[in-house]
């Protein structure tokens, strides 16, 4: 096996986002990027990051980890490009492996669900009790 692993995709964004959430799992380390910025650096030491960095240690290749990142380097409506880095924690790792989702959020402020209208609530009730009536009527028939 080897001790770095790239991987690359592309998306477009339709709009902006509140908050952006990453969905990984990694063995050993990651190192994500977000149109060239770098938006999350998992189980790596500060610094300069080439192939030749290890992990800091050997990762849980079963745990899988949430972390919101700067959304800032999202380009809406444009084309967008995801790149990570896996990096083994010794050159003679025997495997690797990775997964990833990006999560976009937009939530609703509770302030911004407008209040039911009461003549709208007026109808709905009319047309319940119409429908007893009718029931009413038709069973007594």
């Amino acid at each position: 096996m080897g001790l770095t692993y790239l991987f690359r995709t592309t998306f477009m964004a339709l709009g902006a986002a509140d908050e952006l959430w990453i969905e990984l799992l990694r063995d050993d380390s990651a190192v994500v990027y977000l149109n060239g910025i770098e938006v999350l650096r998992d189980n790596l030491p500060a610094g300069t990051i080439d192939p030749s960095v290890v992990a800091s240690m050997t990762g849980d290749e079963n745990d899988i980890d949430w972390f919101q990142i700067d959304q800032s380097a999202l380009l809406p409506g444009q084309l967008n490009v995801l790149s990570v880095e896996i990096h083994n924690a010794s050159l003679t790792s025997s495997d690797v492996s990775f997964d990833l989702a990006l999560s976009a959020f937009n939530p609703i402020p509770i302030s911004a669900i407008p209040e039911p209208d009461s003549r709208l609530l007026v109808c709905i009730g009319l047309v319940i009790l119409g429908a007893t009536r009718q029931n009413r009527d038709h069973a007594q028939s």
